[in-house]
């Protein structure tokens, strides 16, 4: 765990505030929410097995669920802190588009 929030040059840190949007780009506006956020828990997931092949790293190791909870605490707040008041949601990205 220590690894992975000190390693330098961690591209997830950058790339975990966005995945709110990825998420709203693949869902449609008709999808639940549980389901929305079901799909961001496993995008995180790819996201977080991404960085664990660049790294060098094994999977399925402290350091992957250490990047995948990071991942999804970082995501989760950026969507209620950021994405969602500015309106930023797969209502108003790709309502019709993706799935569900």
């Amino acid at each position: 765990m220590n690894k992975f929030l000190l390693e330098s040059g961690n591209w997830l840190i950058y790339l975990a505030p966005f995945i709110p949007l990825v998420v709203g780009l693949i869902t449609k506006a008709t999808l639940s929410s549980k389901l929305k956020a079901f799909t961001m828990i496993i995008v995180n997931g790819l996201a977080a097995l991404a960085y664990q092949v660049e790294s060098g790293g094994g999977i399925l190791t402290k350091e992957m669920a250490a990047a995948w909870g990071f991942g999804i605490v970082v995501s989760a707040a950026s969507y209620a802190g950021v994405w969602k008041p500015l309106g930023a949601t797969s209502d108003t990205i790709a309502p019709k588009a993706g799935l569900g």
